[in-house]
């Protein structure tokens, strides 16, 4: 089974997947990250130990600080160096065409998914992502 890591500074957003994937349970591991600079030392920190790294991010774009693009952008500078390939969905209040288009730049980016997440995409992405694991 993968994990699944999120990184939101939003606490209903967080309790809201902790809810749904309870029931179901698609993820062995829920992980949640309020902080984009705290998280990306995290996964700096963890680039070649794999059981420490996630399979699923979840990466919110609008957040205070290092908001999602700026994580995007120093996680593709590293992404190659990591020992495991995560797959990165942007999950998000935005429905801006432009924030999909940006999105789909990196390209380590699997899919765009406007809030709320439903738990029919959740088990969806977990099964995805254990096919590619």
């Amino acid at each position: 089974m993968t994990n699944l890591f999120v990184l939101d500074d939003d606490p209903v957003f967080h309790r809201l997947i902790q809810l749904s994937v309870s029931r179901a349970k698609p993820f062995k591991g829920v992980y949640h990250h309020y902080d984009a600079v705290a998280f990306l030392n995290y996964i700096r920190n963890n680039r070649h130990d794999a059981v420490n790294l996630p399979d699923v991010l979840f990466v919110d774009i609008k957040m205070p600080g290092l908001d999602g693009w700026g994580f995007l952008d120093a996680l593709q500078n590293i992404y190659y160096t990591l020992n495991k390939k995560v797959q990165v969905y942007i999950v998000t209040v935005s429905v801006i065409k432009d924030d999909q288009t940006r999105a789909f730049t990196y390209p380590f980016v699997k899919d765009f998914i406007v809030k709320p997440i439903t738990l029919t995409q959740l088990v969806h992405i977990a099964n995805t992502a254990q096919l590619a694991g």
